[in-house]
């Protein structure tokens, strides 16, 4: 979602900006890796529960059916966001998430260690706001943290570094080895063997594949929340055996049944996408990051309708 090897100026989401039009502002929180409700998550939810008309469009991860629960409530990558926010008080009231937030067991897992830590710093920042702080100083002025992905000018200011994402300069086959084929093959095949793909195939236990998608979904965000199920890139589906072809067809052909009817929104998208579509097996190249941009306006529109009676134009003003 976030636009992984887009160029700025060509990111999908200013393209589904412009076929929204101005009723709509569209805002991209997505990060890498991060899981359903992540970051951007907690955006739309803070938002919705201050009364702005919202909707939020996210994914799963890698082709992951399983993803949907990867995580807690904290999240799986970007937890320091969601602690951030409950130690300043920003989380909006949440029956489930409250009675996890106070459970003992939730600070006695195998997570606990971190959990605890990250929440004392939560509380501390309250108070410091020494995050922001840093923060600050990091983006303006000089990075005080080794990153080895930037060396040897890691301690360069953050406002410094261009978008390096070359977009659609090089054609696929340009960008993708063989050598890759056997890492990337064994993500496609992971939708195939999935806990989630089993009950797809049979045809049955449709519960049990919606459930973990809302496990960590925010009350406010349950009829919000745009599900967007990927195919991967046709060039590794392609290498896949005959069977684990049709299998990986089927179960995402049954994905959007099971899922909505845990009363979620679902669209299933890239399909008929061509490898020059993508930027590597799982993001979208520019060219079909317009395609994404086409394919779920419908939906969005057709959201911002039931939810917000949004047509043409808004006649409250609000923008979703």
């Amino acid at each position: 979602m976030q636009g992984a090897g887009q160029r700025e100026s060509e990111m999908w989401t200013h393209y589904l900006q412009g076929l929204l039009g101005e009723d709509y502002a569209v805002l991209n929180l997505a990060l890498r890796g991060n899981d359903p409700f992540e970051f951007g998550g907690l955006v739309a939810e803070r938002l919705a529960w201050e009364g702005v008309p919202v909707i939020l469009v996210t994914t799963a991860l890698d082709g992951n059916l399983d993803s949907g629960s990867a995580g807690e409530w904290e999240g799986r990558i970007y937890q320091y966001f969601f602690w951030d926010a409950w130690g300043k008080g920003l989380l909006p009231p949440d029956e489930r998430r409250d009675e996890w937030l106070n459970s003992e067991s939730t600070y006695k897992n195998r997570h606990a260690p971190l959990r605890r830590e990250m929440r004392y710093r939560g509380l501390v920042d309250s108070l410091t706001y020494a995050g922001d702080l840093w923060n600050t100083f990091s983006y303006r002025y000089l990075t005080t943290v080794f990153s080895g992905l930037n060396y040897p000018d890691y301690w360069e200011p953050y406002r410094s570094r261009p978008d390096l994402d070359p977009g659609d300069i090089y054609m696929f086959d340009d960008r993708t080895g063989v050598d890759q084929n056997p890492r990337q093959l064994g993500i496609v095949r992971e939708s195939i063997n999935s806990i989630a793909s089993k009950p797809l195939l049979k045809g049955e236990s449709y519960e049990s594949v919606a459930a973990p998608y809302r496990k960590c979904l925010p009350s406010n965000l349950h009829n919000r929340t745009l599900f967007l199920f990927r195919f991967e890139c046709i060039y590794y589906r392609e290498l896949l055996t005959p069977t684990e072809q049709e299998q990986y067809i089927a179960i995402y052909h049954r994905l959007p049944e099971a899922v909505e009817g845990g009363g979620l929104h679902v669209k299933l998208v890239g399909e008929e996408y061509t490898k020059r579509d993508y930027y590597d097996r799982g993001h979208f190249s520019e060219k079909g990051g317009r395609k994404l941009a086409i394919d779920v306006t419908p939906s969005i529109q057709k959201m911002a309708a039931e939810l917000y009676g949004i047509g043409e134009r808004n006649s409250k003003g609000g923008k979703p």
